[in-house]
């Protein structure tokens, strides 16, 4: 589950696949290369779903203020943190992208968003990957974040206690070390 591959003849459009949903994540394009002779604009769309939340999409969402975009997911958080608390249930996940001859727009579930936004959600929904090219699995974080996702919602919330308890440490720690300084 998660892999997609394309195969195919030399010339069979595989790039082209590849290019358009790269462009759909943000990546820089010229109107030229994207938009067909003879039309004044062009789209791209490519959709995600997810049978469950994924772990890094409150934060994501937080981050970037895209709440309405994924409106009736999220609960507020009950903790008193940024990122909303998700509800159980598959999540679609729509970008698009229009461009015409002099600028492009980019869309979250309908809902403008920058490029950067798009960025920091591409290092999570997508690695392409294609001959001779380095790989992200290679990264100990991303293998981390692979592993992590298959403990699902149990496992973020644990994941944020522990982060919780570990920040609360390291602050005794310090106010320990400065009391005795100062003893």
């Amino acid at each position: 589950p998660g892999l997609t591959v394309l195969s195919g003849e030399a010339g069979s459009g595989k790039s082209l696949v590849l290019d358009a949903v790269d462009w759909a994540f943000g990546a820089p394009a010229s109107p030229k290369d994207v938009i067909r002779n003879g039309c004044a604009s062009a789209r791209i769309e490519t959709e995600f779903r997810f049978p469950r939340c994924p772990a890094f999409l409150p934060a994501w969402v937080a981050e970037f203020g895209l709440e309405s975009a994924f409106e009736g997911l999220f609960l507020p958080a009950a903790d008193g943190s940024e990122a909303p608390e998700p509800l159980d249930g598959p999540v679609e996940l729509l970008l698009s992208r229009e461009f015409t001859p002099t600028a492009s727009r980019s869309r979250v579930n309908g809902v403008p968003v920058a490029r950067p936004a798009l960025e920091a959600l591409r290092a999570h929904c997508l690695e392409l990957q294609s001959q001779h090219a380095a790989t992200a699995l290679f990264k100990k974080a991303v293998q981390r974040d692979c592993l992590d996702a298959l403990g699902g919602a149990a496992l973020v919330q644990l994941k944020k206690a522990v982060r919780q308890s570990y920040g609360e440490w390291t602050e005794a720690v310090v106010r320990h070390d400065r009391f005795e300084r100062e003893a």
